[in-house]
C-alpha cells in the first residue's frame, strides 16, 4: 500500500466514523490528531494501517467509541513544565491573592487524571497557610470528559514515580498508602473537586473564575474549535483574570484582541495570559 493509499482509507474510515458521531465529538479535533489516533488503534490491535481500516469499516459503530476514547487521553503530570509553575507560584497567586484575599477560583480545564489540578492546589494551599488564611476559602475545579480518568482523580492515588518532579517543598503533601504507591494529603484535596464536563457546554456564570488553566488540550482541536473554546473561557474569567496555556500553544488571531501576555516576556515564555 503506497502513503497515499494509506491515507486515502484512514480519510475514508475518518468520514464513516463522522456518519455515526451523532454527539458531534470528532469535527472538534484537528483531522491529523484523529488519523494519528487511528494509526495507534492499530498498533494496539496488532494490524497494519491496511488491515485497521478494513476492519473499522466493517465494526464502525464499535470502533467510534474506542477511537473517541482514545481522543479524551491527555498526558498529564505532577508540576509539568516546572518554570510554568514557578511562574504561578511566584507572580500570578500573590497577585490574584491581592484581589481575592484567598478566595480564589481555578478551572483545571481538561484535568485527566488529576496531576495538574493537585500541583495546583498544593501551591494555593501552601501560599494561604503562609499568610494564615483559611485555605478553604480557595476552590480548584478540575473537569474531563473521560470517567475512567477522573476516576483516579477522584481517588488522588498514585504511582510512587509519578511524584519524582514535584518539588522539595511540596512532598509533604503525599502519603505513602502502599510500596509502590502514594496518596494526596486529605487536607490538599478538600480544595479540589473533579467533575465531568466537557468544555464546549460548561456552564459556569460569567466572570467567575480567576485563573483557567487549558495546557495542552488547544493543540489537538480545529482552529475554529480553539476559538469556540478560548470564546468560553474569556465569559467565565473574571477581568484581568488568568489563562495559562500548554508552552506549544498560543492564543490564535481571533482572539489576541482579548488577551494579553502576562507581565510582558514572562508570560511569553510561559504562555501565561490576562483577560483584557
Amino acid at each position: 500500500m503506497t502513503m497515499g493509499d494509506q491515507g486515502l482509507d484512514l480519510d475514508r474510515v475518518l468520514y464513516e466514523l463522522r456518519k455515526v458521531d451523532s454527539r458531534n465529538i470528532l469535527s472538534k479535533f484537528r483531522d491529523s490528531f484523529v488519523k494519528r489516533r487511528l494509526l495507534f488503534r492499530a498498533i494496539e490491535l496488532g494490524m497494519s494501517t491496511e488491515e485497521y481500516c478494513r476492519y473499522a469499516l466493517e465494526n464502525i459503530k464499535s470502533e467510534y467509541e474506542k477511537v473517541v476514547s482514545l481522543l479524551m487521553i491527555n498526558v498529564t503530570e505532577f508540576f509539568r513544565d516546572l518554570d510554568v509553575f514557578k511562574v504561578v507560584e511566584n507572580h500570578v497567586i500573590p497577585m490574584i491573592y491581592s484581589k481575592t484575599h484567598g478566595a480564589i477560583k481555578v478551572w483545571s480545564a481538561g484535568c485527566a487524571t488529576g496531576e495538574e489540578t493537585y500541583s495546583i492546589a498544593m501551591i494555593v494551599y501552601d501560599y494561604l497557610r503562609s499568610k494564615w488564611e483559611n485555605p478553604y476559602k480557595a476552590t480548584i475545579i478540575g473537569s474531563d470528559i473521560s470517567t475512567s480518568a477522573l476516576r483516579i482523580a477522584h481517588s488522588g492515588i498514585y504511582p510512587i514515580r509519578a511524584t519524582q518532579n514535584v518539588p522539595e517543598k511540596y512532598k509533604k503533601y503525599f502519603h505513602m498508602v502502599s510500596e509502590d504507591y502514594v496518596r494526596i494529603n486529605e487536607d490538599v484535596a478538600r480544595l479540589t473537586i473533579f467533575k465531568y464536563e466537557n468544555i464546549f457546554d460548561a456552564s459556569y456564570p460569567a466572570e467567575y473564575f480567576d485563573i483557567i488553566f487549558l495546557r495542552n488540550v488547544l493543540i489537538y482541536y480545529s482552529t475554529d474549535s480553539v476559538v469556540k473554546m478560548l470564546e468560553k473561557v474569556y465569559f467565565v474569567l473574571k477581568p484581568e483574570g488568568v489563562l495559562i496555556l500548554g508552552k506549544s500553544e498560543f492564543v490564535p488571531n481571533e482572539m489576541r484582541e482579548k488577551f494579553d501576555f502576562f507581565m510582558g516576556e514572562l508570560g511569553i515564555r510561559s504562555r501565561i495570559y490576562m483577560k483584557k
